[in-house]
């Protein structure tokens, strides 16, 4: 019998989390699924213990490739998956115990073609809720208010907290690029689409890892993928919804990521401060930045102060100013 779902888990040197994120799979209280455990060329244990698993479940498929990133990793999952339904899952995260049934038989009671829910965002110190309110669209392309709120609640963007269906995943992950790839998959997919559920409830433990984090915190000083990011996703509201989405939202959001790639910058201790203040004096002069903090009317009198920084070219208050929410950030970490 063909299983319901495949999970599909891309890996690469994660040693340290695999047998949590393998076990959370394995306790699901639902039992027809497989998992397609892939790893992406790893050089600690990963591997050995992949094969571990595999000989103590049937359901388990194991494959190795050389590395070549997290996109072809997952393709080559979607590829091989058989399932109905595929579910992606990270490496270094965990599921609740119930949410692949969850989400399954939301999929099924609605006949939905992609089930979105809930996470909890875990930093050590910090765990936060990421959600929107239950909620079940049977049209695309009237949801253009509900989609805003989704995509600035960074529930849009992921996809691990997603159940897709496999037979209308009609792209790929596109592999060459290296930020934003998640944004582009789902947006495509959801172009293919018609109705979506969403679960309020946190099913999928989003765990940082503060070193990696970093690192992820210095590839947001591309603002030419930022800015993709953003051109794709007004793009697809133009095509889906015409005028019928809040695109001053989405354009507060943008101007938002903005300031956490100027942070990005900033926080950069490879760098000179000269090298900071000329990235951020790039940013600052672009056009299609200037054009978005030009329209926005901000509901968030702190977003509207740094877009307004922006559009007086203040390049040493912007580097100063995200030095000191810097501090702030790193006092409330330590209470």
């Amino acid at each position: 019998m063909e299983p319901t779902l495949s999970i599909i888990v891309p890996i690469y040197q994660a040693e340290k989390s695999l047998h949590n994120c393998i076990q959370s799979i394995l306790r699901q209280t639902m039992s027809n699924f497989e998992l397609l455990l892939i790893d992406d060329g790893s050089k600690d244990k990963s591997s050995l213990i992949c094969k571990e698993y595999l000989q103590k479940d049937k359901r388990i498929r194991f494959f190795e490739k050389s590395n070549s990133g997290v996109s072809e990793t997952r393709n080559l999952g979607i590829k091989k998956a058989s399932g109905k339904y595929i579910q992606f899952v990270d490496s270094d995260d965990t599921l609740v115990d119930y949410m692949c049934e969850r989400m399954i038989n939301t999929a099924e009671e609605n006949n939905c073609e992609l089930v979105i829910c809930g996470y909890k965002k875990c930093e050590g110190y910090l765990d936060e809720v990421i959600n929107y309110e239950n909620l079940f669209i049977n049209n695309m392309n009237n949801s253009g208010e509900i989609f805003g709120n989704l995509y600035v609640k960074e529930l849009i963007s992921t996809p691990w907290n997603k159940l897709f269906l496999k037979s209308k995943i009609k792209e790929y992950f596109d592999k060459n690029l290296s930020l934003g790839e998640d944004l582009v998959f789902n947006l495509e997919y959801m172009r293919n689409i018609s109705s979506i559920s969403i679960i309020s409830d946190p099913l999928y433990n989003y765990f940082i890892n503060p070193k990696i984090a970093l690192k992820q915190l210095y590839k947001r000083t591309n603002y030419e993928t930022i800015l993709r990011g953003y051109t794709e996703v007004i793009a697809f509201c133009n095509e889906v919804f015409g005028v019928k989405y809040n695109s001053n939202l989405i354009n507060q959001y943008f101007v938002k990521f903005v300031q956490g790639c100027f942070l990005a910058i900033v926080a950069n201790k490879d760098n000179s401060q000269k090298l900071k203040l000329q990235q951020i004096k790039q940013i600052v002069y672009n056009e299609k930045l200037n054009s978005v903090c030009n329209t926005v009317n901000y509901d968030n009198r702190l977003l509207a102060f740094q877009s307004n920084l922006i559009l007086n070219k203040n390049i040493y208050l912007i580097y100063y100013f995200q030095i000191i929410k810097r501090i702030i950030k790193n006092i409330k970490s330590n209470i």
